[in-house]
């Protein structure tokens, strides 16, 4: 089609349509769409599939009685009988339990769902630190007994004589205004899932599509809102599942008149070649004053215009991004910087796409093709470090780069591990040896870049480890590796793999007596020694801070504030002559904390063991931040509420992460 450089939307599309009166055009709209979803009904070859799989079992045998449990609970108070709704309800529903790494199924008690609600609606939508990652989808995956309304509910009486909370009715479906319903009307309502619908929209926020699927996937058929099946389409969109997401779209602008299925059935048929029709449906939607100029820019792009980019454009959702790949446009570097989860993830999938240009030499259509494939890269790593891409897709697109057109020598120190493709080149050479002491030092070339960069230019030690997983993980410690059991030590402990760290620290402390080297490597490690392994041999101690002070060659006053609010979190008998040292240093920081609310909230929850609440909170207070970056009394409070309410183990994982992320 004919290129129009910046010609709106309806440039000759209102000359057809634009003198349509308003109700005239909808109509037109609504026996096209559904003309169209007959056909995409007919013709796919998704149809025979089962629209609702059965979903992927992640909850270990014990899941019948945990089920069992539920449908026993009961509310004792005002003699309200509510276990036939605990039964209904989709928001217990979750992929972990107590047993597979969740929490303990009344972790919401003391809390009410209208201050969950409010909560989850301020966690961060990107998260840094793989323990604060875990923790989060750890919360949102537990199946839980669900929270209770607040005491101040107004109770509202239904035609049979049943009572139950006003608030259980915000959610009602469209058209259904009227409070006289018999019971089972009002427990249809009751049970619509708004607590679930908003566990998989924080999940869809920080990326983790895989687990959005599986939660939509346990909801039964006549359970599923609206929003459960647009971001059910949003998962086979960032899949690159079209067919299925089309297929979806047909069935759903026969159901429903929202924005949201107009636009993805648009997409669809621009994907056919069905440009006429989906530029009359665009139309309508400028009509009828639906529709977002994000949707109307990429929509123009799939046609093969080049329209300008919307201003004040800040995030695109995956119907977005999934247009923009079938138009094989790149995206804006400004939207790329912004490290939003899903586009990383979908960027990384994508081929590489650059900006056509008759005029371009071959040499400049190379450096563009060549940066096209950098960012590619850059994505996927980044990618990986938020949670949202699988290692291994990253290791397969390294082992892809040509040697042809990386940086540096063929010399180990000739790498510059600053740059993607010095660490694509990286990787394949470790990969290539098959003496470990030799591969061990390709990796501990990796892990030095990290530790010094600290994610300014590259990936933080958490991201090399995941790399190097699977080669980390196949080494063992012995006498002739000793010289490796820092750098092991490290990296399994950021990757979380702490019995394997251990037996590396073992290694130095064994031969600390007889070698020198381990020695030195063991005293260096004693923070972290502490801090995983707080037993009678590391307690902690002002002389111990002094030799490994001395050990050290001397310590900044951000490692020792860093270390005595760390200990101090974790109930090490800290005195104030230990911080005295401090006192030669500023006296006054300007950092960021968190509110007061959120300070004083999260003091009272972990005081009263609210757990779920207290969760919440510390994951509101770091915010995007990782442990490294947070201010320290803000590491200190967040580490011992967790402990408070009986989480030791991720309380001392986010302050192991603080602490190598510091350069401990």
């Amino acid at each position: 089609m004919k290129d129009r450089r910046g010609d709106p939307v309806t440039s000759h599309l209102a000359k057809r349509i634009g003198f349509l009166p308003l109700g005239i055009g909808t109509i037109l709209m609504s026996l096209i769409g559904l003309a169209n979803a007959q056909i995409y009904s007919e013709n796919s070859v998704y149809e025979e599939v089962n629209q609702y799989p059965v979903p992927i079992e992640l909850i270990p045998k014990s899941q019948p009685e945990a089920h069992k449990t539920l449908d026993n609970l009961s509310s004792e108070q005002d003699s309200i009988d509510v276990r036939t709704l605990a039964k209904l309800t989709p928001d217990t529903i979750g992929l972990l339990d107590e047993n597979s790494g969740g929490f303990p199924i009344d972790f919401w008690q003391g809390t009410s769902i209208e201050v969950v609600e409010t909560l989850l609606s301020k966690l961060p939508d990107r998260v840094e630190s793989s323990s604060l990652r875990s923790l989060m989808q750890r919360l949102l995956l537990s199946l839980a007994r669900a929270p209770e309304h607040s005491d101040t509910d107004t109770p509202v009486a239904l035609a049979d004589g049943s009572i139950f909370p006003e608030s259980a009715f915000v959610y009602q479906s469209p058209g259904m205004a009227s409070l006289e319903l018999n019971t089972l009307e009002a427990q249809r309502r009751i049970v619509a899932g708004r607590l679930l619908e908003m566990r998989v929209s924080r999940l869809a926020s920080m990326g983790d599509w895989k687990h959005v699927q599986q939660l939509i996937d346990m909801v039964p058929p006549d359970q599923l809102t609206e929003e459960l099946l647009e971001r059910r389409v949003d998962s086979l969109l960032v899949e690159d599942r079209s067919d299925e997401a089309c297929a979806e779209a047909g069935l759903g602008i026969q159901r429903t008149t929202r924005v949201y299925w107009q636009q993805v059935f648009i997409f669809c048929q621009l994907r056919d070649g069905k440009v006429d029709a989906a530029q009359l449906g665009m139309s309508l939607l400028i009509e009828q004053n639906e529709g977002d100029p994000a949707f109307f820019w990429v929509s123009e792009l799939m046609i093969g215009n080049r329209p300008l980019t919307p201003n004040g454009l800040k995030r695109l959702t995956p119907l977005h991004l999934s247009m923009l790949r079938h138009a094989r446009r790149p995206i804006p570097e400004f939207l790329f910087r912004s490290g939003d989860p899903t586009l990383l993830r979908m960027m990384s999938a994508m081929p590489p796409a650059y900006i056509e240009d008759a005029e371009a030499s071959e040499e400049e259509i190379s450096d563009r093709i060549r940066e096209a494939e950098r960012k590619r890269l850059l994505a996927a790593e980044r990618a990986v470090h938020l949670g949202v891409l699988q290692p291994e897709i990253l290791r397969e697109q390294f082992r892809a780069v040509s040697f042809a057109t990386t940086k540096g020598g063929s010399r180990l120190e000739d790498i510059d591990a600053d740059d993607i493709e010095g660490r694509a080149r990286l990787l394949r050479i470790a990969e290539s040896q098959t003496i470990p002491a030799a591969r061990a030092e390709v990796i501990a070339r990796a892990i030095d870049s990290a530790l010094k960069s600290r994610r300014r230019v590259g990936p933080d030690l958490a991201g090399i480890a995941s790399v190097y997983a699977p080669m980390l993980l196949a080494l063992s410690p012995s006498n002739e590796m000793l010289w490796f059991a820092g750098h092991a030590t490290r990296a399994l402990l950021a990757l979380g793999e702490t019995k394997v760290a251990l037996e590396w620290l073992a290694l130095t402390r064994t031969y600390a007596r007889s070698s020198s080297e381990a020695a030195e490597i063991f005293a260096s490690l004693w923070p972290i020694d502490h801090i995983v392994n707080p037993r009678p041999y590391n307690t902690w101690s002002p002389h111990r801070l002094s030799q490994w002070e001395e050990m050290r060659g001397g310590l900044s006053s951000g490692h020792r504030s860093l270390i005595l609010n760390l200990f101090t979190a974790l109930q090490d008998p800290i005195g104030s002559e230990d911080w005295f040292p401090l006192m030669e240093s500023e006296t006054r920081r300007r950092l960021e904390q968190p509110a007061p609310h959120v300070w004083h909230g999260l003091t009272l929850a972990a005081e009263t063991g609210r757990l779920g609440e207290t969760i919440l909170l510390v994951l509101i207070a770091m915010g995007e931040d990782s442990p490294e970056e947070a201010a320290p009394l803000t590491l200190q409070k967040v580490i011992a509420s967790l402990d408070m309410v009986g989480l030791p183990n991720d309380a001392r994982q986010i302050a192991i992460e603080a602490a190598l992320g510091r350069g401990l």
